[in-house]
């Protein structure tokens, strides 16, 4: 890791806006979904648009879930959610098990009705 790099207090943002453009963008072949996990993000810096705009978007669907233990003391979206709007992705915020049913319910539901139709040997880490 390069010293300048944790001495950059926008180092965090940068690094998610890389991580977004490279693995948001057009991709051959095209998945038949992306699905994004992991813990509310919140950053100082917003992650710019214009570079996520650039980069293109992936023709597939987009699904964010993130886990927010209590989101009555976060109720705002976060890092990620706010970048997602570009891709008009959908955002499932996961606070008890049953909402992860939920969200995996509706994301197939989402996926059947746009003629994608998703078995267990097309899905992939």
């Amino acid at each position: 890791m390069d010293f300048r790099r944790l001495q950059d207090p926008q180092s965090d943002t940068r690094f998610l806006t890389n991580l977004l453009t490279a693995e948001l963008g057009p991709q051959n072949p095209t998945p038949d979904a992306i699905i994004i996990t992991g813990p509310k993000l919140m950053l100082d810096k917003r992650v710019p648009q214009d570079a996520l705009k650039e980069a293109g978007s992936a023709h597939c669907p987009i699904f964010y879930l993130n886990y927010n233990f209590n989101p009555r003391n976060n109720p705002w979206r976060d890092t990620i959610g706010s970048a997602l709007r570009v891709y008009k992705g959908l955002e499932y915020t996961i606070t008890l098990p049953r909402d992860l049913g939920s969200a995996l319910g509706d994301m197939m539901q989402r996926m059947k009705r746009t003629g994608i139709a998703p078995t267990a040997t097309s899905l992939r880490p």
